[in-house]
């Protein structure tokens, strides 16, 4: 049976698309192994989104050919997207465009064809669903609607098709990504409906949200979330800067009061919520006064986990006309600052559920030892054998190093 590995780089829509390519894959006739192993194809999903991304793309692609010379390599991706003038250099087989890589048709023709049976699916308790594509925020410092023009939104009962699949499976929990997934519409159908469907499943234990910009919270979201068992508690909202002036320079749709207002009413009406955020640092023309804005509204949140980036400039987007750049040295401290306030803010959040009883979602069993994850976006180790794809009520009484939390 031919076989194929792949490798993921960037946002989880990435995630939900390589996981959706491996399907593909496997209903007609291959077989997936380890990137690490020999493979007849490898497939990389790219991405552009800064320039560490771009390199870390090339990285891969090279050590792919570097290592499998008589392999195939193929990659799809923001970063195939965004240099289709620079790739010949990285002798590459085969470039899909991101609106082609979910296309079965795409796939059929670039691989050999396979008479061999269907290979027989790995379980994933937890899969990603990419549900929405494309964005038309804007934001001055960003390259990904350029990457991906096109707003599309997955018709409903195709969702809900692949979902009841998924569930038929051993799937338990569905993880909703898009671009932009609160710009979800399909007729009248907006991301509300999306929930509601999925929660009607049988077997569907949890629905997960992946990031959300600040203006689609709506009250009636929030409720939902509160009310409905299904819905995991944990929200991603980008912050970008907790700075008013930074903010207006990014041109993102909210100031800092608002950022503010929101959360603090999500938080009123879901005390055990998990907040995410992402956070630029360096942007062009951000003082340290800005930045000790940043650094205070982070705590005053209450966010749970930071992912920092220090500030890309791309070229194509506003911002890298920008005056008063940044030093690499200051954003470099600057960085490493947030990243240690982040841990600081993981670990004070796993704590309050240290000794106490947490619904886990098993979704991994290996040498005795079972992992998954609280609604809450919380990791736990489990030596309960037998679980996986089921929630189980277990009291951790450990904090490990890497702020999951084990019952061992």
């Amino acid at each position: 049976m031919p076989s194929f590995a792949t490798y993921t780089l960037g946002c989880k829509v990435n995630q939900a698309e390589t996981s959706q390519i491996e399907n593909i894959l496997e209903n007609i006739g291959y077989s997936q192994v380890d990137f690490n192993q020999a493979a007849d194809f490898f497939i990389i999903n790219t991405c552009s989104v800064t320039h560490v991304a771009d390199r870390k793309s090339r990285h891969i692609i090279r050590k792919a050919k570097k290592n499998n010379p008589q392999s195939k390599v193929i990659i799809t991706g923001c970063f195939s997207e965004n240099n289709q003038n620079n790739l010949s250099p990285l002798r590459i087989d085969h470039i899909i465009k991101n609106q082609d890589k979910l296309n079965i048709n795409i796939w059929q023709y670039i691989l050999p064809k396979n008479n061999t049976l269907k290979s027989k699916n790995k379980l994933k308790v937890r899969r990603m669903l990419k549900i929405q594509d494309g964005c038309n925020t804007n934001c001055s410092y960003c390259i990904v609607p350029y990457l991906r023009k096109d707003q599309f939104s997955v018709p409903l009962p195709d969702i809900i098709k692949l979902a009841n699949l998924w569930l038929i499976e051993g799937t338990r929990e569905i993880v909703l990504t898009g671009v932009n997934l609160g710009n979800y519409h399909w007729q009248n159908k907006g991301l509300f409906d999306v929930l509601h469907e999925l929660s009607q499943l049988k077997n569907l234990l949890r629905i997960r949200l992946s990031s959300l910009e600040l203006p689609h919270i709506n009250d009636t979201l929030i409720q939902e979330i509160k009310n409905n068992p299904n819905i995991c508690k944990h929200l991603h909202l980008p912050l970008q800067s907790g700075s008013d002036f930074i903010l207006h320079k990014m041109k993102r749709p909210y100031t800092l009061i608002e950022f503010k207002e929101k959360t603090k009413k999500i938080f009123q009406q879901i005390p055990e919520l998990a907040l995410t955020t992402d956070v630029i640092v360096g942007f062009p023309g951000e003082t340290e006064a800005n930045f000790k804005e940043t650094l205070n509204s982070i705590i005053d949140i209450g966010f749970s986990q930071l992912h920092v980036f220090k500030y890309s400039p791309r070229p194509g987007t506003p911002a890298i006309d920008f005056d008063h750049k940044v030093p690499a040295k200051i954003a470099e401290h600057r960085s490493k600052t947030l990243i240690k306030l982040g841990q600081e803010l993981k670990r004070n959040f796993i704590n309050k559920y240290l000794k106490k009883g947490v619904d886990v979602l098993f979704e991994e069993e290996t040498n005795h030892i079972s992992k998954g994850l609280t609604s809450n976006y919380i990791r736990v180790i489990s030596t309960q054998n037998n679980v996986l794809g089921q929630i189980k009520n277990v009291i951790p009484n450990k904090i490990n190093p890497d702020n999951s939390l084990s019952c061992l």
